[in-house]
């Protein structure tokens, strides 16, 4: 006879199967039946399963409560702490209240729907697992793209990682507990108190620890995004309103940038190393990773590294990038200082329009000088135009000359026969060059000639005096009344000729008092140090280090008041679009940045001190000589240098001095070798204390090992640290410690509470 049976065969297909048994009766066919049913018993676990789920309505096709439902259900209820299971019970509890269903309790509600869940992951272990897995990653995914939580970015990078742990491990804790807590149904007669606290101090740790993980992959998903992810095509990128804002607060101005801006937020984000980035680049220099971010550690290991204190796989990286940067700073100062200067060559390329500071001291003495040569010539001539004229000077004009302008000048020079001898000669000459005779009845007219030859002798008597500063300036009030004496005559019809004579005599007093004003010395002028500077240089054999030290400083730029006196004379004589006044300018930049030829340059931070204080202590000669505009580059360049050089830390800095830095890179690389030893004894350990063949080849192995993974990982560090600010995926720059770890905290928290029996 035949015995039908109806367990399925192979659950993973439903399929089910038809039991023969041959048997000469009904009990000895039924007898065979249990015998094999004794033997091909369904699991306990599996038999409870189906009857909960069948008592609850036979849920799925099979009686599995289906792998879909059962996925959906631990999903959901993972990642969101067993709340829908909760709120399924809720809606039981409603039910009944309504009378739509049957009454129950909470606790009998929520206790039915766990087992229900229960039993579909029993029966589904596959789906169970996926659904869990799916519950802890959703929010992590969500706290990645999201962009997390930020942290204060002046700590140091294991301080930051500290809090954002301490936040995670909170975070972790209070998920642990309220998953423990809501396990147990919203509303419980018997509430077990102990597992919640255990739940949360497991779920405290794991949560604490998930940070790290995640943050690293984070890391590695962006890098394979990058790396397999093709940059869009088509328009270029755009700087929205919200990234030009975070650059502003970052202290640059994102009008001042083009494309480059919008395709650098787009790689790295808008935060405080792209813009320091972005500003370095503009002056054409290339910043590291701990230049950018300006991380105290990241910078003393680049520093270090490039010395050859982490192997030579970091320093082949490092040092050549530190030799460019030299290279890429020199650049740019000096292409700044062509743009001061604003000399362009004949093939249209910017050129020095100094060399140096010394050069530039040249170049002034010789303008002045020419310049100086010209307004003499040009004064000269136009009273020579003037004097030379046809005409004269009614005789009665010019009777006691001498005397009235001696009585003029009462109170304002001395006229004294010892101590001004030439101004007494002057007095004297006027005074004979019409003095009545004996015997004459009419007093001759004086020429204009005359009058030229008086003014000549005048003149002779000024130079001759040039010993004696009070007869030199007593002689040149004299010619100056004896100037205004013939325009008066001449205005008071007390001269006849030609009638362009006076506006002739007036044009050549003019341009003698624009020289006078211009390069003689005046002790009454605001500016009297600066005149007589000038003087100096027409007058006497002034050098190009006296003129450089006047101008320029002698240590401190502009540090004195006669640099930016000076200054305005020398732009006023030269003229702003002057060769020489353009080599002003550079000059000075130069004196800020370069040292003489032939000594080692400022490095990064002098540089930057030394342009700083030229644009608050000297800001009276940066006024004169350079536009607002030109002094918001001096301090771009500087805010870069000051990069560059890195932050300081209990008053030191990331980059020691050259000597230092040798020193410890040296020191460095002899204490990482000492690794190589310890690896390779490990070698010889393993093959006993003998030390045989096998042990010493062993321990080279694994000294080589040791020194290769090092190496390796140093220069991988070394080959990020040339790359910049770091690269970012989208909005992905931090994890949330708190959206990260809670499903992190709460599943592994109960995994572990299970696993040791709480």
């Amino acid at each position: 006879m035949v015995v039908e049976a109806h367990r399925p065969m192979d659950r993973r297909w439903n399929v089910g199967f038809t039991l023969d048994i041959e048997a000469d009766n009904e009990k000895a066919a039924l007898a065979g039946a249990q015998q094999w049913y004794s033997v091909n018993a369904m699991p306990k676990e599996e038999a409870e399963a189906r009857k909960t789920l069948a008592a609850a309505g036979g849920v799925g096709n099979q009686g599995d409560g289906s792998s879909i439902m059962t996925f959906a259900s631990e999903a959901l209820n993972t990642g969101m702490l067993n709340l829908p299971r909760n709120l399924d019970a809720g809606i039981k509890v409603a039910r009944g209240y309504l009378g739509t269903g049957p009454e129950v309790s909470f606790a009998d509600a929520y206790d039915q729907t766990k087992k229900i869940d229960e039993a579909r992951a029993t029966l589904n272990p596959t789906a169970s697992t996926a659904g869990t897995l799916t519950g802890i990653a959703g929010p992590v995914v969500a706290s990645v793209l999201s962009g997390g939580a930020a942290t204060p970015t002046l700590l140091p990078a294991a301080a930051k990682l500290g809090v954002r742990m301490g936040a995670g491990a909170l975070t972790g804790a209070a998920a642990g507990a309220a998953d423990e807590y809501l396990d147990q149904g919203l509303i419980s007669n018997n509430r077990d108190w102990g597992k919640v606290g255990t739940s949360a101090a497991l779920s405290g740790l794991v949560g604490g620890g998930a940070v790290p993980v995640m943050d690293k992959v984070a890391d590695v998903g962006g890098k394979l995004v990058n790396r397999f992810t093709k940059a869009p095509t088509g328009a270029p990128p755009t700087l929205s309103p919200e990234d030009a804002a975070k650059l502003q607060a970052a202290g640059l101005d994102p009008r001042s940038f083009g494309p480059e801006a919008a395709a650098a937020v787009a790689r790295k984000g808008a935060n405080d190393a792209t813009a320091r980035e972005l500003q370095a680049q503009k002056f054409g220099i290339d910043l590291t990773k701990g230049q950018a971010t300006q991380d105290f550690g990241e910078m003393r290991f680049e520093n270090l590294a490039a010395q050859e204190g982490y192997g030579k796989t970091a320093f082949n990286r490092l040092s050549p990038f530190f030799e460019k940067q030299e290279q890429q700073i020199g650049a740019a100062k000096t292409a700044i200082g062509q743009q001061f200067g604003g000399k362009v060559g004949p093939d249209g390329v910017p050129v020095n329009a100094a060399d140096d500071p010394l050069n530039a001291a040249g170049n002034i003495i010789a303008d002045v000088r020419s310049k100086a040569a010209t307004a003499k010539n040009e004064y000269k001539n136009l009273y020579a135009d003037a004097l030379g004229r046809e005409g004269e000077f009614q005789g009665t004009a010019f009777q006691g000359l001498g005397g009235n302008i001696t009585k003029s000048l009462q109170g304002e020079v001395e006229i004294d026969s010892m101590l001004t001898p030439g101004a007494s000669r002057a007095v004297k000459l006027l005074d004979e060059l019409r003095a009545p005779k004996e015997g004459d009845e009419v007093i001759g007219n004086v020429s204009l000639q005359e009058a030229e030859q008086m003014r000549k002798r005048l003149n002779a008597i000024r130079s001759a005096a040039s010993n004696n500063p009070s007869d030199r300036r007593a002689v040149t009030a004299i010619i100056e009344k004896f100037d205004n004496h013939l325009e008066d005559s001449m205005a008071n019809q007390l001269f006849s000729g030609d009638e362009g004579a006076l506006d002739a005599l007036k044009k050549a007093r003019a341009s003698f008092a624009k020289y006078q004003s211009t390069f003689k010395a005046n002790r009454s002028a605001p500016d009297a140090d600066a005149s007589r500077w000038m003087q100096r240089i027409v007058e006497t054999d002034v050098t190009a280090k006296e003129v450089s030290d006047a101008l320029f400083g002698l240590s401190k730029i502009g540090e004195k008041g006669v640099s930016q006196r000076l200054a305005v004379r020398l732009q006023n004589t030269m003229g702003k679009d002057s060769d020489a006044w353009k080599g002003v300018r550079q000059g000075i930049w130069q004196k800020i940045v370069s040292k003489p030829e032939g000594k080692d340059d400022w490095g990064p931070q002098a540089m930057s001190e030394r342009i700083s204080s030229f644009l608050s202590e000297g800001s009276a000669l940066a006024r004169v000589t350079f536009s607002p505009d030109e002094q918001k580059v001096m301090r771009e360049f500087a805010s870069v240098l000051k990069t560059v050089r890195g932050p300081k830390i209990g008053g030191k800095t990331a980059n020691p001095n050259s000597d230092t830095a040798a020193a410890m890179g040296g020191m460095l690389s002899r204490v990482m070798g000492k690794y190589d030893a310890i690896f390779g004894t490990l070698g010889l350990l393993a093959d006993g204390a003998t030390g045989g063949l096998g042990g010493i080849i062993l321990s080279k192995v694994i000294g080589a090992a040791g020194s290769a993974g090092k190496n390796a990982y140093q220069g991988r560090r070394a080959a990020q640290a040339v790359q910049g600010a770091p690269t970012v995926v989208g909005p992905r720059a931090t994890i949330n410690p708190g959206i990260a770890a809670a499903p992190l905290a709460a599943a592994g928290g109960g995994l572990l509470g299970d696993d040791f029996g709480f």
